[in-house]
């Protein structure tokens, strides 16, 4: 073809309209200046010869066959990779990569019971030409790429904004709502009192709901009213046990007074119905088992509560909660069938419960020591950012039990969205310590190149302090106290730093690795800076709230110091005493409350300080016997007895204890275990309340 290339014309087309003469100034002539005219120059058409619409179908039947041939020959070689579309098929144990296109590996499939996720290999899935589908998202009716993709865009960005009121919208009316359709009967309660539900799922909705979000209050609360799909009664148990361990009411017990039985009838009826719930696959079975094995966690039921918690991770996987559905292909097993869209509520919920049980799996990782269950494919997972903002800005106030009101009265926003956010960017950066410092298997050449990894995570912690927004500050020392969930982030960071750093301790497991290459002085100032912040954040949290309720997420904040600050001294002794003991009685306090299935962190200092010389067991046993010889060991605020066997120990290891902190270390830690006997002997019955798990490698 050898068509000419057009030109535009000469004189411009109001003075060529008129036919008067044009001076074809640009952009405007003379003429139209003068008479406040629109001056356009168009493409002179005598000398316009443009394709045939044979041409452009040949052209563009020769673009599908170019890609179609380059599909085929990428197939068969390596690809580079690309951190935009890469997707890790390997375990945390190897840094193995594919490049894959997640449109052509994954499809969502619409069955009988829904909607899942497959992949390429599935035979419930439709496998469309690589070329045809890629045209046909490239070129559209003679419209580019580039401008479809923008077109694209807009429309999502109207979509969400819309979307944004409606979930607003729907929020506000259900939230009004939800007392009086409970009071009137119309909400499915599963047999339990209309008082005592609304007891539950306030002290629920007003404390555990607000840290991950990993489920949407408004769709939960109008599916139990309407029958909707968003909820079911293993959620609705999952919810009162978390909250019985929070109230303490004796009507929640199995025995009045007994602690230990605290909503046991919850957990028997969760049993009850799991078998025949979990047959098919719901986004509320998700978070069902999410909350109840956060819960087990807690009162000791370790191996349960992991188990649950992996059964809601391959829900997720099944349902394709982990893909983003925009970015993949879609069929279906049924004719006549719509294609696959999302409502608002189903985007809302994606995100919610999915990066919630991401950033459960994350922080549960570091409890069990194990690697994490959930992998992202990069470039494919959902969106992050919640579409509804409703109660960002709600204000919170403490939900009164009034057999036990708090010690103070808080009253401050919510912020439950920028919270669950800034506690993201701290599960990702969980996963980079996990991989990178434990690991296992792990093996650095040196400790140059262990130190630049360190670098590198300290680096976003940073970024992350820097970029937390200023309505998230918190200073304990000056500010008011804030929401208990707005603690969370705070404590995970500082922690986060001791887990960074305290591998590298004398005690560390990569203590061979750091050798006399790395800043000692500057990681133990790193790891006891990190625990003195814990400390005052604990302080005010205690102050405001109790420990004995704190989550476990706190709680590993606070073992995580303790087991940091006895092997680091400062120069005011007084005030080193003063954190120590404040760690002891915290731990104690927290066996006596929601965590007390949490043995593990007492077994840790317990062995600290065998490993200097005192023999626990000699105590525990010999104490109980008759004729048991004793001698008297006084300070100016503890009158108490010892075993003749351990207060020789104490005294035969005195060289030892000195490097824990001398004479006032071991008498502060000799009244501590005087005080709290109780605490210890259960510490070697296995069988005691039924909770004959321990934790493994809380601490790598």
């Amino acid at each position: 073809m050898n068509a000419r290339v057009s030109r535009s014309c000469k004189a411009c087309t109001p003075c060529r309209t008129r036919k008067t003469k044009c001076d074809s100034q640009r952009p405007t002539c003379s003429l139209c200046r003068t008479h406040g005219r629109r001056c356009e120059y168009g493409e002179d058409r005598r000398q316009h010869h443009g394709a045939s619409r044979h041409t452009v179908q040949m052209m563009r039947s020769k673009v599908a066959s170019l890609e179609a041939l380059i599909e085929n020959l990428t197939g068969r070689m390596e690809v580079p990779r690309s951190p935009s579309t890469s997707l890790s098929v390997a375990g945390p144990n190897t840094n193995a990569t594919h490049t894959v296109e997640g449109a052509e590996m994954h499809t969502i499939v619409r069955s009988e019971e829904g909607y899942s996720i497959h992949g390429p290999t599935s035979a419930f899935r439709d496998v469309p030409s690589p070329a045809l589908s890629r045209t046909s998202r490239s070129t559209n009716s003679g419209i580019t790429s580039v401008e479809a993709h923008s077109a694209d865009d807009d429309a999502k960005r109207t979509r969400l904004e819309q979307w944004k009121l409606e979930l607003f919208a729907k929020s506000a009316r259900q939230l009004q709502r939800e007392t009086w359709l409970i009071s009137q009967g119309k909400v499915e309660l599963d047999g339990v009192p209309p008082e005592t539900a609304q007891h539950l799922l306030d002290l629920y909705f007003n404390h555990q709901y607000n840290t991950y979000l990993n489920m949407y209050r408004p769709a939960v609360m109008d599916s139990l009213s309407t029958g909707g799909p968003y909820a079911n009664k293993l959620l609705l148990n999952g919810i009162y046990y978390t909250a019985a361990l929070q109230s303490g009411r004796d009507d929640l017990m199995d025995r009045p007074g007994d602690t230990q039985t605290l909503g046991h009838r919850f957990f028997r009826r969760f049993e009850e119905l799991l078998p025949s719930t979990i047959r098919t696959s719901s986004i509320a079975s998700i978070s069902a088992l999410i909350i109840m094995g956060s819960s087990l966690l807690t009162r000791g039921y370790q191996t349960l509560g992991w188990l649950y918690c992996g059964m809601a991770y391959r829900i997720i996987s099944d349902l394709g909660l982990d893909i983003n559905a925009s970015k993949v292909n879609t069929s279906s097993l049924l004719t006549k069938e719509p294609a696959y869209s999302q409502s608002a509520t189903d985007a809302e919920l994606q995100r919610r419960v999915f990066w919630g049980a991401y950033m459960n799996d994350r922080f549960n990782s570091l409890y069990f020591g194990r690697p994490p269950s959930i992998t992202l494919m990069e470039g494919f997972e959902p969106d992050r950012d919640c579409l509804d903002l409703h109660d960002e800005e709600e204000m919170w106030t403490p939900c009164y039990n009034t057999r036990r009101p708090p010690v103070m009265h808080v009253c401050a926003p919510r912020y439950n969205v920028s919270n669950r956010n800034s506690m993201l960017k701290l599960a990702d950066i969980t996963s980079l310590i996990i991989e990178n410092f434990y690991r296992p298997g792990l093996d650095y050449p040196s400790g140059e190149s262990a130190w630049v990894q360190v670098q590198l995570v300290q680096g976003l912690l940073d970024e992350w302090a820097e970029t937390l927004p200023e309505h998230l500050h918190y200073d304990p020392e000056k500010d008011a106290p804030i929401p208990p969930h707005r603690f969370y982030p705070h404590t995970t960071y500082h922690t986060l730093h001791i887990l960074l750093y305290r591998p590298f301790l004398p005690e560390g497991h990569l203590r061979n690795t750091a050798s006399s290459s790395l800043p000692q002085p500057e990681i133990k100032q790193r790891c006891v800076a990190a625990a003195l912040r814990i400390y005052a954040l604990a302080q005010a949290y205690r102050a405001a709230f109790t420990l004995t309720r704190a989550p476990y997420l706190f709680s590993y904040a606070l073992f995580s110091a303790a087991t940091v600050i006895p092997l680091l001294h400062w120069e005011d002794q007084i005030e080193r005493l003063k954190v120590i003991r404040f760690f002891l009685d915290a731990l104690k306090e927290q066996q006596c409350g929601a965590n007390s299935g949490l043995k593990k962190p007492i077994m840790i200092i317990r062995g600290m300080f065998e490993r200097a010389g005192l023999d626990f067991n000699t105590h525990n046993h010999s104490s109980s016997g008759e004729g048991s010889h004793v001698s008297e060991v006084r300070n100016e605020n503890t009158l108490a007895t010892l075993p003749s066997e351990s207060a020789s120990t104490f005294d035969a290891n005195m060289e030892q204890w000195d490097s824990w902190g001398g004479q006032d270390y071991r008498e502060l830690f000799q009244d501590f275990l005087l005080e709290n006997s109780n605490v210890w002997p259960s510490l070697d019955d296995q069988d005691a309340g039924g909770q004959t798990e321990m934790l493994f490698g809380m601490f790598g």
